[in-house]
Parts: structure tokens; sequence; C-alpha cells
């Protein structure tokens, strides 16, 4: 009977382990897919900060990007002015003054008719105006823009009919310009063409006008102003600025 009843549990044990073996096997199953997707979980949480993190330096190299070409912008224009100022220094500058001839020896001066002695003031205030517009001209040059644009101011104001005023009003454009006053530096620049027409400053004065125009997002007259001065200002310093800025302006668009 012994031998008969060892089998009997031999055979139950048996049946009961083969029994629980799929339940096993689904079990760890079960956790083979858990892990898997836990993985998955991971790795796009992975990937999620390393978007951010690219993003953050993208940010900052855009950032960085922005400034650079704020100051590259103004390099340009400080450029540009240095360029004018060169250009055009000679046609700023006073002419030479010829010596006076020496008096007569005969006749005598003439005396001063009653009432008039006094001598005229005339050959002075020339002199004061001269000085004033070389001072805020000297101020341009070594890029004090601020001062350059009070001392240009105080000469228009203290002679709007000056020798220099086109001069003036050209320079004090030039001084709001470099200092992005756009809407200021557009009023001097259209001064000179409205004024003094016949201006050596004149064919800069309008390429200038179409800096702005371009600058402030206005193409259309900007590019009617630059082939306006091609046009009317040919074989000009100007008029080849003018042309490289309309090709500039026309390769943007394609």
């Amino acid at each position: 009977m012994r031998a008969p009843a060892a089998k009997v549990l031999l055979a139950l044990a048996v049946t009961g382990a083969l029994s629980a073996a799929p339940a096993l096997a689904g079990t760890e199953d079960r956790l083979d897919r858990l892990e898997a997707r836990a993985q998955v979980i991971a790795d796009l949480a992975m990937d999620v900060d390393r978007l951010k993190r690219e993003n953050r330096e993208l940010r900052g190299t855009v950032e960085e990007l922005e400034n650079r070409v704020e100051q590259l912008t103004r390099r340009i224009r400080e450029i540009a002015t240095d360029f004018d100022q060169r250009l055009l220094q000679r046609q700023a500058a006073p002419a030479p003054q010829a010596a006076a001839p020496a008096p007569p020896a005969q006749p005598p001066a003439a005396k001063p008719a009653p009432g008039n002695g006094a001598p005229s003031a005339a050959p002075a205030d020339h002199a004061g105006e001269q000085a004033e517009y070389e001072a805020a001209f000297k101020a341009l040059q070594q890029k004090k823009y601020k001062e350059a644009t009070a001392g240009f101011r105080s000469y228009l104001r203290k002679y709007p009919a000056g020798d220099n005023a086109d001069s003036a009003h050209y320079w004090l454009g030039e001084a709001l310009y470099v200092n992005d006053d756009e809407k200021g530096a557009l009023g001097e620049f259209q001064t000179v063409l409205d004024k003094y027409p016949q201006s050596s400053k004149a064919p800069n004065a309008l390429l200038k006008i179409g800096y702005i125009q371009h600058a402030t997002g206005d193409r259309k007259k900007a590019e009617a102003t630059l082939t306006r001065v091609v046009k009317q200002y040919p074989q000009t310093p100007a008029a080849k600025l003018a042309q490289q800025k309309l090709d500039a302006i026309r390769a943007e668009g394609r």
C-alpha cells in the first residue's frame, strides 16, 4: 500500500507544479511589459529634458545674435558717418581767405561820414558763426553725438540763414541718425532738400532718407528714393552707395 500511495502523492505534486507554471509565466510576462513601458516613459522624459535644455540654449544664442546684430548696425552707421565725413570734410571746411591788399599810399583814407562812425559788426558776426559751426563739427568728428546735436541746433537758432546752414542741417541729421532718432534725422535731411536743393549735401541727404525708409520697414519708398539718387545725381559717391543699397534690398526679396 505504501508504494501506490507514494506514487499518488508524486503524481499530485507533478500535476500541481504543471498547473502553477502558466500562472508564473503570465506574471513574468506582465512584469516584462511593465518594465518595458517604464523604460519608454523614462526615455521620453529624458528626451523632453534634453529638448528643454536645447531650447534654453537656442534662446540664449538668439539673444546673443540679436545683441551682435544691434552692435553691428550701430558700427555700420558709425562707419558710414565717418566715410561721409572724410568725403565731405573738404566741402565743410571754410575756404582759405585771401590776404588783404596793402592800403594805397594815396589818396588818404576817407573819413567816416558824420553819424556813421561805428565800425561794421559783420566781420565779428561771421567769425563767431564760423567758430560755432566748427565746434559742433569737431564734436561730431570725435563721435560726441549729443554734444554735436546741441551745437548744430544752437548754430541754426542763431544763424538760420548762415553760410553753413545747409551743412549744419545735414550733420545734425547724421548725429540724430547715429543715435537712432530716425524721425528727427529724416526731418533734417528733408530740410536740406527743401531749402537747399543745390547744396553739395543734397545727394547724401537724399541717400540717407532712403536708408531711413528701409530701416523703418518702408521698402517701396526706400527703393523709389534710392533710385532717385542714382538718376538725379549720377557719377557721385551717393549714387554708387544708393545702387549698392538697392542691390542689397532686391536680394532680400528674392
